[in-house]
């Protein structure tokens, strides 16, 4: 079968994030099992306009915003006719491919933006798309949709999209280069490990630390995921500074293989104050190395995260609660390694290439190639 990807950006792009390792993670693992994969995606400062990465050819065009109508073009000249089926990655904005492509397609949705607006842009701004992405998606509705998580389609259906075209496949993780050391910290450890933006709220977990501190004072925290130097990073690291916290927090830029592998096992529990998330990778990742979770009682997360089991969520914005749940974890080891061994089990079910073949199978049933 050939497929041919629409997203935003590349698992190269310098801003890629969660949905890029989704995308790549089962665009290789269709290509390992003798199907051809393309991307069509933005291009950024340094990339190249045509790459393969991992077998899976990368059609860099535009730019950020560029991207979506070029793509239409790009598409009509060189694309159309060529695939059996387009997989539309909907980040923020669409690509609206049921008005132009000729393929069957079947949509990707991350999640939906809504509260993210008002995190990102000032209110007046940020009220004209949260009143207009609700309209922007019924272009989809006729189409089969792909979500990551039961609260992604339960907003898809509230919305009118038709519970019988909606499929769940859950992000993984590469079970078999998990390698764990049994061992934690020394002390107690909190982890974040994602990227540094506003809607995440990483600074959300700093307001906490004074208050977990007066519990449990030698607590450290470790925050992970500064690589652009823009300006919520710069806040970030401000207010570690004003909350004179400089000697229990550690700042990283990006992590992964052997770093990250350690610092999550380290971790006495991981946190992610989003507000927002389709999934919630890390949530598994930490799972994976023998981590509990603590995050905001929102979409994705509270699919990912277990409440009471492997891990605590609790009310959106609420630092006093978040600090109160992390404490618990902290003080109570029997708790803790009770939420660490469910949360080791629990992610012992998503494993890629289990995900990437129920995904590989969805898009066979919708394909136009005969099977």
């Amino acid at each position: 079968m050939k497929i041919l990807i629409m997203n935003w950006r590349d698992i190269k792009n310098p801003r890629a994030g969660g949905a890029e390792v989704v995308i790549h993670e089962n665009a290789r693992a269709w290509v390992q099992a003798g199907h051809e994969v393309a991307v069509l995606t933005a291009n950024f400062p340094g990339g190249s306009a045509l790459e393969i990465i991992d077998g899976v050819t990368i059609y860099r065009i535009g730019g950020v915003y560029s991207v979506y109508w070029k793509a239409v073009r790009f598409y009509k000249s060189q694309l159309q006719g060529k695939y059996d089926i387009v997989l539309d990655a909907i980040n923020t904005i669409p690509f609206f491919t049921p008005l132009y492509v000729k393929e069957p397609v079947v949509s990707l949705i991350f999640q939906f933006t809504k509260e993210v607006y008002f995190s990102v842009f000032p209110k007046l701004i940020a009220v004209i798309p949260y009143l207009l992405e609700p309209l922007l998606f019924q272009v989809y509705k006729k189409h089969p949709v792909v979500v990551l998580s039961p609260s992604i389609r339960d907003e898809l259906v509230g919305s009118g999209f038709a519970l019988d075209k909606i499929h769940i496949v859950e992000p993984g993780i590469h079970l078999s280069s998990v390698h764990r050391r049994n061992i934690k910290a020394a002390k107690p450890l909190i982890v974040y490990l994602n990227r540094i933006i506003s809607y995440k709220n990483p600074h959300h977990l700093l307001l906490a630390l004074p208050k977990i501190q007066k519990i449990i004072p030698d607590t450290r925290v470790v925050i992970t995921g500064f690589r652009a130097n823009q300006s919520y990073e710069k806040t970030v690291k401000k207010l570690i500074t004003q909350l004179h916290l400089e000697e229990s927090v550690t700042t990283y830029g990006f992590i992964d293989g052997k770093k990250k592998a350690e610092l999550l096992e380290d971790a006495w529990v991981h946190v992610l104050p989003s507000i927002r998330e389709g999934w919630g990778i890390s949530v598994i990742e930490a799972a994976a190395y023998g981590t509990c979770s603590v995050g905001y009682d929102v979409v994705g997360l509270r699919d990912s995260i277990q409440h009471e089991k492997t891990g605590r969520l609790v009310a959106a914005g609420d630092i006093d609660a978040l600090a109160e749940a992390i404490v618990t974890i902290l003080r109570d080891t029997s708790l803790r390694q009770t939420y660490d061994r469910n949360a080791l089990a629990y992610a012992s079910t998503f494993d890629w290439p289990v995900k990437a073949r129920q995904f590989l199978a969805i898009l066979q049933s919708y394909s136009a190639q005969p099977h």
